[in-house]
């Protein structure tokens, strides 16, 4: 499957979806690689031990994602998530 990510999409947005697919055993986000592109794959694995951003990123995500669950899960009315700013954040 591909996805055409042109120079319009902003780096910021690629490079978080990179780092989401970069740690896949912290969040699980199937569209990251395709949102990211293979070109920004390819540089943040060469640079991913000396990164200190993508860890807080995969966190930050993990967090997220446990918070919304949790809070879906104790209120049953709750049938909706705004992912507002998302940057390219498909998981929503």
């Amino acid at each position: 499957m591909a996805c055409p990510i042109d120079e319009d999409v902003a780096l910021s947005s690629r490079r978080c979806a990179g780092a989401r697919f970069l740690f896949e055993e912290v969040v699980q986000d199937p569209l990251a690689a395709i949102l990211a592109g293979a070109d920004i794959i390819e540089s943040e694995r060469a640079s991913k031990a000396t990164n200190a951003v993508y860890p807080v990123v995969a966190i930050r995500t993990h967090w997220m994602d446990n918070k919304i669950t949790k809070a879906l899960t104790v209120d049953p009315e709750l049938t909706q998530v705004v992912l507002c700013g998302a940057g390219m954040d498909a998981r929503g």
